[in-house]
């Protein structure tokens, strides 16, 4: 199997015996789990949802040592999805009341992306450290709960067994999670505009007629209550 750069060179495509071209699978697909459209243009049928890795142990140990527990539990956080519509608008509020709580919180983000106006001793900023992506997921299985909107730490903590809180609303949890550990949690949020299935074609952030284009956030997400998130997160720790 070789990766071509994109867009290939057309000599190099006419060298091969095949091309897998899974360009636009997942962005037009609405009623398939996202795995099942992939596998499917790939030639696979009814692959798993179930997610299987297991960091380096080295890394994990050097990870404890760079990064010892402030309190008794733990809670990574995804801050951010790739796209906008897919953020939670009031996971700081998350943060600061688990912080509040004496729960350690590790936030998980691009590399120096965050700033953290309001220091907390328990809010650790892990992307100030500029981790890489194993670096990330080996943290990651040092939390006792990670928390992220429809983004990559959803699909992570279910494959490193971390019990898991997703929060979904321009798309469908049915065709996104991935299943995990039993404790997974999904918060799927309603409204009359969701789920949209909104990707951002063509650079666009927000559909062109919705509400969150005048707001500048997910209305629909924005509906799930912090406190109702802080709290799944607070049940889980003490389980």
């Amino acid at each position: 199997v070789d990766w071509l750069p994109y867009p290939a060179n057309a000599r190099e495509l006419l060298e091969r015996d095949g091309v897998l071209n899974l360009t636009d699978v997942i962005e037009t697909e609405f009623e398939k789990h996202g795995v099942h459209a992939f596998g499917d243009a790939a030639g696979f049928k009814d692959l798993p949802l179930k997610l299987i890795y297991e960091p380096d142990s080295s890394l994990v140990g050097d990870l404890r040592i760079r990064y010892p527990r402030k309190a008794k539990a733990r809670v990574g956080i995804q801050l951010k999805a790739s796209s906008p519509i897919r953020t939670y608008p009031h996971m700081g509020e998350v943060i600061f009341m688990l912080a509040e709580k004496g729960i350690e919180v590790v936030i998980f983000a691009e590399p120096h992306s965050v700033i953290i106006e309001r220091p907390h001793p328990l809010i650790t900023n892990a992307s100030a450290d500029a981790l890489d992506m194993e670096d990330s997921v080996a943290l990651a299985g040092l939390c006792d709960c990670l928390i992220a909107p429809d983004s990559s730490f959803v699909h992570f903590g279910c494959a490193i067994n971390v019990p898991t809180i997703g929060l979904y609303g321009s798309f469908s949890y049915s065709i996104r999670r991935t299943e995990g550990h039993p404790d997974n949690y999904f918060i799927e949020a309603k409204g009359e505009c969701s789920p949209c299935n909104h990707h951002g074609h063509g650079g666009e952030a927000w559909p062109s007629h919705g509400p969150c284009k005048r707001s500048g956030f997910c209305n629909v997400l924005a509906g799930i209550p912090a406190e109702r998130v802080a709290r799944k997160a607070i049940q889980i720790c003490k389980a």
